[in-house]
C-alpha cells in the first residue's frame, strides 16, 4: 500500500469534508473542497493510505510560555481560533 499525506490548509479541508471534523477558522480551501470525495475515493481504490493528522497542540499564540490543550480529530479544532500546532501521530 501506498501512503501520501496533506498539511495545514490541504488537511483541514479533507478532514472537515471527508470526515465532518470541526476546524474552527483554520486553513480551509473551498475551491478544494469540491475535489476531496473524488480524490478520497481516488485513493481507495488505488489503495493508497491518507495520512492525516490525528491531533493537534492548540494554544492561544506561537510561544513556549503558555497553557495549551491537545485535541483530536474526534474533538475537533474549537471555534475561537486559537493557534494549533500539528502533532503529526501517524
Amino acid at each position: 500500500m501506498s501512503r501520501t499525506g496533506a498539511v495545514r490548509g490541504q488537511a483541514y479541508t479533507f478532514l472537515k469534508i471527508g470526515f465532518g471534523m470541526e476546524i474552527g477558522k483554520s486553513l480551509y480551501d473551498k475551491k478544494g473542497a469540491e475535489l476531496v470525495p473524488s480524490l478520497i475515493a481516488k485513493a481507495k481504490e488505488q489503495n493508497v493510505e491518507l495520512v492525516l493528522p490525528k491531533d493537534w497542540l492548540c494554544g492561544q499564540d506561537f510561544k513556549n510560555d503558555q497553557p495549551t490543550k491537545l485535541v483530536t480529530q474526534a474533538e475537533g479544532i474549537p471555534a475561537v481560533r486559537p493557534r494549533c500546532l500539528v502533532r503529526a501521530r501517524l
